[in-house]
Formats: structure tokens, C-alpha cells, sequence
């Protein structure tokens, strides 16, 4: 059940009662302007980013059931896609569902929005271990690229695939399932956000994540591939979301985590695993 708080400094924020019987309080959603479409890096800046090196390939069956690979790898899970949520969330905010939770040591995040007939998402960040809500974001302005044609918006509306907070700095992957012609190219990105001013840093060029990233150091690595177009691991400078590197794969990057000193990669048929230093 959801109700306005009356009090003068609560005024910015809902009082939402979870399935637990517990209060949490969400700030008023910062709207988030959209993104530079055709990207927007920082120029002139450059940090020491890590350099990978292919060690394993091996072709498997397409499947979905990443769990399986994750348990297989020993990863641990942080990308919750069915519902699922942390008690002291509610189960629906601004009447959007759970779309995803990203679990982490120092943070979790939680995804508001209904699967195909919504162009509103909400994002909430909030202690793992409180359960305070330190920040909330409507990316609603983020549903659909500069440029869609009129029979292709149903298909072409964003999502976010992933998202990481590092020393106060948001980076969110997005984009839509679809083939980049329907949106002339503009899909797949990763923007950097200061959650200080909830000024946008930097985006990188489209085309560049379309799944799941990982951060080393001052390196992104991510990867983006479809059907019928190219597809590429990139490591990213997170200072700047300039491209540092381009490794071709066979197919599209579809799971990307790390595990010491190795960069683990599902593609649609293949298991790649690479070192880096």
C-alpha cells in the first residue's frame, strides 16, 4: 500500500509499506535527460586500462540457463531477472513491477518496470544491509532512441541490462533486443552518472554493450553482437568511455563476468575465457 508522508522533509518521498510489514521511504525519483544518442565521450583524457588476451574457446549448445554457467564457473549471482527482490523492497513502485535486482556487496539496485507495455523505469539504490534508499532515478526519458521509426517502436524500446556503482559513479548499460537498423544504429550503450549531481559524464559510442559488463581498475569490459551484424569485446576507459580495445568474437557476448585474474564470457555458442593485466 502506497501513501504520501505528510511531514514537511518527507514530503519528497513515498512511505511503502513491503509484504514484511516494513516502512521504506523513497526519495522523490530524479528524472534523468537522455543520453547523448550518438554517444558522448571525453576527449583529451586518458587512464591505464587493462589489455585481454584470449586463453580458452570452446563452442557449447545455446542455451538461456546462465544460472547453470555462473554455478558451473563459480561465479556468484548478482543479476536477479524474475521478480525477485530484497525484503525491504516493495514489489511495485510508481505501479511498476520488479523488473531486475543487481545484488552487490555495498549495494543493491533495484529495477521498476513493467516487461513490453511500459516506457516508464524506475531505478532505486539502496544499502544491502539498512535497507535505506539512498537514491531514486526515472529513466523514463531513456524508452526509445532519438530516432525510431513509427512500425518499429514497440520493438526497439530500452531496457537496462546491467548496472555497477563504483565511488559514486553510476554506470548503466541499456539498450533495446532488436536488430540496430530498426533503430538506425542507436542501441547498446553504458553512461556514466555522478549520483553527487545526477549529471550525465559520458556515453559511449552505440553499439557497445549489450548484455552484461564487468569494472577492473579504470577498465569496463562489455561486448555487444546480433544477429546478422558484428560482434565485439571492447574494453572501456571508465574515465572517459573512450574504446581502448576491440576483440572480435564468434557471436554475441551474452554474459560477461570476471573471476581473478580472468575475464569469463558466455556468447550465444561459445565459452571464451581471457586473461588480462
Amino acid at each position: 500500500m502506497k501513501k504520501k508522508i505528510t511531514t514537511l522533509a518527507a514530503m519528497l518521498a513515498l512511505c511503502i509499506s513491503t509484504s514484511l510489514g516494513q516502512t521504506t521511504v523513497i526519495p522523490e525519483p530524479t528524472v534523468m535527460d537522455e543520453p547523448a544518442w550518438n554517444g558522448k565521450v571525453i576527449t583529451g583524457k586518458r587512464a591505464k586500462t587493462i589489455t585481454l588476451k584470449r586463453q580458452r574457446i570452446r563452442q557449447i549448445e545455446p542455451t538461456i540457463d546462465y544460472d547453470g554457467w555462473l554455478e558451473e564457473k563459480g561465479v556468484r549471482k548478482t543479476r536477479y531477472l524474475s521478480g525477485e527482490h530484497p525484503e525491504y523492497a516493495p514489489e511495485e513502485y510508481n505501479g511498476q513491477k520488479v523488473r531486475g535486482w543487481l545484488s552487490f556487496d555495498d549495494c543493491d539496485i533495484i529495477i521498476y518496470g513493467n516487461k513490453y507495455d511500459t516506457d516508464k523505469t524506475f531505478m532505486i539504490i539502496a544499502d544491502p544491509t539498512s535497507g535505506e534508499v539512498e537514491h531514486c532515478i526515472d529513466f523514463s526519458k531513456w524508452a526509445y532512441p532519438e530516432k525510431v521509426p513509427v512500425n518499429n517502436r514497440d520493438f526497439v524500446r530500452m531496457e537496462i541490462f546491467n548496472a555497477i556503482v563504483e565511488n559514486g559513479i553510476l554506470y548503466v548499460g541499456y539498450g533495446h533486443y532488436t536488430y540496430a537498423s530498426s533503430s538506425y544504429g542507436q542501441n547498446a550503450y553504458i553512461t556514466a552518472i555522478d549520483l553527487s549531481t545526477m549529471k550525465q559524464l559520458w556515453t559511449t559510442k552505440p553499439l557497445t554493450c549489450g548484455s552484461t559488463f564487468v569494472i577492473i581498475g579504470n577498465s569496463i569490459v562489455c561486448g555487444y553482437g546480433f544477429t546478422n551484424e558484428p560482434d565485439f569485446m571492447y574494453v572501456i576507459d571508465k574515465t572517459s568511455g573512450m574504446r581502448r580495445q576491440t576483440l572480435k568474437v564468434p557471436n554475441a557476448p551474452e554474459e560477461v563476468v570476471v573471476k581473478g585474474k580472468q575475464i569469463l564470457v558466455r556468447t550465444y555458442s561459445y565459452d571464451i575465457t581471457y586473461s588480462y593485466q
